[in-house]
């Protein structure tokens, strides 16, 4: 499957702008695995997309995605919707999916506010995502699939959570398929804060 995966931009400008240069290094194991279990992933870093909209549609003449997965933050979350609006307008058979911090703890709202956004993956997504792309490519029901929030017709389905990874060792070297400047030494946010912190989905480790 041809496979677009976008870390989209902040609306608002950071006084600092390495904390968000960087795509998060979950981006990289995803693109990563999904390439090693043969799959065409192209990743876009578009955290500065906002001041280059010209690229947006140099994009959408050139790639040819089935597939279209948005990193979401809290601070990002706008920006990705405004992409997936410009997407699903473009290519209105292709399925949009959130996924990330952000996505996980506004999963409910997202989909019910923004029709154009299709399907949640809630946590840590190495697993549920190829289960996900698996489902798509054989046309069968997303039911019972851990981790996933999705519209099934007028309604919001909401499934079991998904498992943690237990071994970090299963998943690939991203550094085997990408290029990248940034190095994150645990999983998950170091912060012990009630709301993104919450070690039900996001616990150090």
């Amino acid at each position: 499957m041809n496979i677009v995966l976008i870390y989209p931009f902040f609306p608002i400008d950071r006084v600092h702008i390495e904390n968000i240069e960087a795509p998060p290094i979950g981006l990289h194991y995803l693109g990563a695995l999904l390439r090693e279990q043969g799959h065409e992933v192209e990743l876009l870093n578009w955290y500065d997309i906002k001041n280059k909209p010209h690229v947006i549609h140099e994009a959408l003449a050139a790639l040819n995605p089935e597939l279209i997965g948005f990193s979401i933050f809290h601070g990002n979350r706008w920006g990705g919707i405004h992409l997936a609006k410009i997407f699903k307008e473009h290519f209105p058979g292709v399925p949009v999916v959130f996924g990330g911090i952000g996505a996980t703890f506004l999963d409910d709202h997202l989909l019910r506010h923004f029709p154009w956004i299709d399907i949640i993956v809630r946590g840590e997504g190495e697993i549920t995502f190829p289960a996900l792309i698996q489902r798509i490519e054989e046309q069968k029901s997303f039911d019972n699939l851990p981790g996933l929030t999705f519209r099934a017709g007028s309604i919001i389905q909401r499934n079991r959570d998904a498992e943690h990874i237990e071994d970090l060792d299963y998943l690939p070297m991203p550094a085997a398929h990408y290029s990248f400047h940034h190095l994150a030494v645990s999983r998950g946010c170091p912060g012990k804060c009630t709301f993104c912190g919450s070690p039900k989905f996001w616990g150090s480790r």
